[in-house]
């Protein structure tokens, strides 16, 4: 297993489509904030309610979800199986684990990146799994470039 870094209009490309996906997940942010505040004022407004805290406390929960995507999504194929990940993430255990004393595996599922590593002198290994992008955040990721990970 050998990842190869990203080109640069790879990189562009990455970049053109995370900054377009978090404008949008920017505009939801600020539409569920616009609700928590509502809310916080009709709690002070009336009695507090443990409806209204219940769902000041589920906005808050749903505004994780909208974080800003950080990184490098790719779409990272096989040849049967295409998924979205952290470029980044692949590529950092390639270079932390060095050819000549780690054997490594790449498996591609439908929903994750398995990762397995076996130390030639040691024979202690382990197993990383890294999963697709929620839904949410894969629509709004158009035009990633698609990385081959069977021919390297």
């Amino acid at each position: 297993m050998n990842i190869r870094p990203l080109t640069v209009t790879e990189k562009s490309l990455i970049k053109l489509s995370k900054n377009t996906a978090n404008a949008a997940l920017k505009q939801k942010r600020q539409v569920i904030k616009c609700q928590i505040a509502q809310l916080h004022k009709e709690n002070k407004a009336t009695k507090p309610s443990l409806y209204l805290h219940g769902r000041i406390r589920q906005l808050e929960q749903e505004l994780l979800k909208y974080r800003n995507i950080k990184g490098y999504p790719v779409r990272v194929k096989t040849d049967d199986c295409s998924i979205v990940i952290d470029y980044s993430f692949l590529r950092g255990i390639d270079k932390k684990l060095p050819s000549r004393s780690w054997f490594k595996w790449i498996v591609v599922e439908e929903d994750r990146v398995i990762v397995e590593y076996l130390n030639q002198h040691t024979k202690t290994g382990g197993r990383l799994e890294l999963y697709d992008f929620p839904k949410h955040k894969k629509e709004l990721l158009t035009n990633l470039p698609v990385v081959d990970i069977t021919a390297e």
